[in-house]
C-alpha cells in the first residue's frame, strides 16, 4: 500500500495513524478531520475544562513534534462524506477526494440533536468547540442549569455546573442517573 487515509482525528484515528507508523508502514499518511483541531482528550471536557481545571493545552493528545513525527498529512476542518470504493477514494465535503489504497474509519459517536439547536443557552457537549461556549455561557453568572440525559458525560456536566455554583436539575428517562451503565444501587449513590 502506497497511501493509507484515517478518517477520524482525534483519540481513535491518532492511535490508527500510530500503530501503522509503528507496524512499519512508510507510504503516505493522511488524517481525515472534520474539527479544526488537533486530536484532544474529550472525557476532560464534561468536567475538569468545564471547571477550569484543565485547559486545551493539557487536553492535547500529541503535541506538535509527535504530529511531525507521524509524518502524516492533516486534512482538519473538512467532514468525509462518503467512500467511493470502485475509485478508491474518500470524498471530502469540500469537493476534494482522498485517493488510498487502504482506509481505517475512525470516526466515533455524534452527539444526539435535540430541537433547539442554536438558541441561547442550549448547548451539546461533544467537541472543544461545544465544551468552550458552554463554559462562557457558565462563567457569565450562577443560574439554573437542566443537563438532558443521566448517563457519564450528563452527570459530569452537571456535576461540574454544581460544583461552579449552578442550580442543577438532570432530565433522564431512567429512573436514577446512570442506572444502564452502573445499576440501581450504585447509581443510588452516584445520584447522592
Amino acid at each position: 500500500m502506497r497511501t493509507v487515509a484515517v478518517v477520524g482525528a482525534a483519540l481513535s484515528g491518532l492511535y490508527a495513524a500510530r500503530e501503522l507508523r509503528d507496524q512499519g508502514f512508510g507510504g503516505r499518511l493522511v488524517i481525515i478531520g472534520d474539527e479544526d483541531h488537533p486530536p484532544y482528550d474529550r472525557p476532560p471536557l464534561s468536567k475538569d475544562f468545564l471547571t477550569g481545571r484543565a485547559d486545551e493545552e493539557r487536553l492535547a493528545l500529541c503535541d506538535a513534534e509527535e504530529r511531525a513525527a507521524l509524518d502524516a498529512e492533516w486534512l482538519l476542518g473538512v467532514r468525509a462524506r462518503g467512500l467511493d470504493a470502485p475509485g478508491r477514494s474518500v470524498l471530502l465535503d469540500d469537493g476534494r477526494a482522498v485517493h488510498a489504497d487502504g482506509v481505517v474509519i475512525a470516526t466515533g459517536a455524534s452527539a444526539r440533536r435535540l430541537p433547539g439547536r442554536g438558541l441561547a443557552g442550549v448547548h451539546t457537549l461533544r467537541t472543544l468547540d461545544d465544551a468552550r461556549a458552554l463554559r462562557a455561557d457558565l462563567t457569565r453568572g450562577t443560574r439554573r442549569v437542566v443537563v438532558i440525559g443521566g448517563g457519564f458525560i450528563g452527570a459530569e456536566t452537571a456535576s461540574a455546573c454544581a460544583a461552579l455554583g449552578h442550580a442543577v436539575t438532570v432530565v433522564e428517562a431512567a429512573p436514577l442517573p446512570l442506572v444502564p451503565q452502573l445499576g440501581a444501587e450504585m447509581a443510588a449513590v452516584c445520584a447522592g
